[in-house]
């Protein structure tokens, strides 16, 4: 056997295993076409149904006033030790905000930690406007 007739047999060898394996079964050229046609409908309106009730129940989570505790201890905390009143509010909102994604994100996975980051924030714009009225 000569080189050449020894690469020629590795080829073949190699070619019918390829061709063996691009066959297509039916069912799966079927699976292919339905998952194409209808797939993205399907996962559209059931990713939509978990989204949404991930969502409701992370925002209705009692859990998200430990947030608010944790920011108002912190402030306490920090304003007893006479410390700077603006890093007292710096630190107060990073332990608000970190408590707030922490919450979220242990109630409803990643979907909860942008609740938690949405509650967070209304909170301190309701806050903000609350204090601009007492003001």
């Amino acid at each position: 056997m000569t080189m050449t007739t020894q690469k020629r047999s590795i080829v073949d060898m190699n070619t019918n295993g390829l061709i063996e394996s691009l066959t297509v079964l039916p069912a799966r050229q079927m699976a292919r076409r339905w998952i194409r046609t209808k797939g993205a409908k399907v996962v559209a309106q059931y990713a939509g149904k978990s989204v949404g009730k991930t969502v409701a129940r992370t925002a209705a989570s009692p859990y998200l006033l430990l947030a608010d505790a944790a920011e108002f201890a912190t402030r306490e905390f920090m304003d007893r030790s006479q410390e700077d009143t603006q890093l007292t509010q710096r630190v107060s909102k990073g332990v608000g905000f970190g408590a707030s994604v922490g919450i979220g994100a242990a109630v409803g996975g990643p979907i909860g930690a942008g609740v938690g980051v949405t509650v967070w924030a209304l909170g301190e714009v309701i806050e903000a406007a609350w204090e601009r009225t007492a003001t």
